[in-house]
């Protein structure tokens, strides 16, 4: 939506639009996006935005989101800060907000770059490993993926982590693709869904073919456009990413603590957990 994206289906995301124009119809808006832009969309992707949205546009893709539309947002190491966007504003209407962090790889291990993490045991919800058929499996470890040059998040009702970190990557454990879906906590009839990962690079010509990047790919937009993938209600519920490491130091500070000692850590803990929207392209079903 003209807001200058870093991922562009005309230059480094050449893979992604052969994969999906098969089925879908591809279009790129350059314009303000209002109501009529999106009328009849199944599918908004934002691209890492790189401009700020306006409280009318934020409105319009509140209520698209609120109708049924679903939306894709792309994030980069460094979130809004280094992106000079706005997004999270929206985001966290949905219970989603992208850090102004970068995920590491806390040692060497197959991709010489630290921020091209390898992530073996970041899986946490069961729907992930159903939709693979590797049910079988160990969820956290039933699928691997490259997380290159990311960001995490910071996810709570009514959205839900999917991916995390593992154990391995830093910060440990903290989700790195959120998703949220409208019926699953409404009475009302609405079908909107959101998803957002915080490493657009994983889905680019060069990242897409590593490790299993493209079933994350699959993942994504089956569970956007379609109705194959259902949260698993417990796992959505107690994610085990739900609490920051330094949270849990804190916390255990907090329950060895003295008297003297417990307002001045609880008053810590408060201020951490404190947390402070584009070249995109709709899709439409043929």
């Amino acid at each position: 939506m003209a807001k200058n994206e870093m991922f562009d289906i005309n230059d480094n995301l050449k893979i992604l639009r052969r994969k999906l124009q098969g089925s879908y119809t591809i279009a790129i808006n350059k314009h303000e996006i209002t109501v009529d832009v999106l009328n009849g969309v199944q599918l908004v992707v934002f691209g890492a935005p790189r401009a700020m949205f306006s409280e009318a546009e934020f409105n319009c893709l509140h209520k698209y989101i609120d109708l049924g539309g679903s939306v894709l947002v792309m994030f980069s190491e460094g979130g809004e800060k280094e992106l000079h966007t706005n997004i999270n504003y929206l985001l966290e209407e949905f219970g989603i907000m992208v850090n102004s962090d970068y995920v590491l790889r806390t040692h060497y291990y197959l991709y010489f770059h630290p921020k091209e993490c390898l992530v073996k045991d970041g899986v946490v919800n069961e729907a992930v490993a159903k939709y693979l058929d590797r049910e079988n499996e160990n969820t956290s470890k039933c699928i691997s993926f490259v997380f290159p040059y990311g960001a995490s998040l910071n996810v709570a009702k009514p959205a839900a982590p999917i991916l995390t970190s593992g154990s391995v990557a830093y910060p440990l454990n903290r989700p790195l693709c959120a998703f949220y879906s409208a019926s699953k906590y409404s009475n009302k009839a609405k079908k909107g869904k959101l998803a957002v990962i915080g490493s657009g690079h994983l889905l680019t010509d060069k990242y897409i073919n590593w490790e299993e990047n493209d079933k994350i790919r699959e993942i994504l937009f089956d569970f956007l456009i379609t109705n194959n993938i259902t949260l698993n209600e417990i796992d959505a519920n107690d994610p085990e990413s739900n609490t920051p490491y330094y949270c849990m130091v804190l916390k255990n500070a907090l329950a060895s603590a003295g008297k003297k000692n417990k307002a001045r850590i609880t008053l810590a803990l408060t201020c951490n957990m404190t947390g402070t929207i584009k070249n995109h392209f709709p899709i439409q079903k043929k």
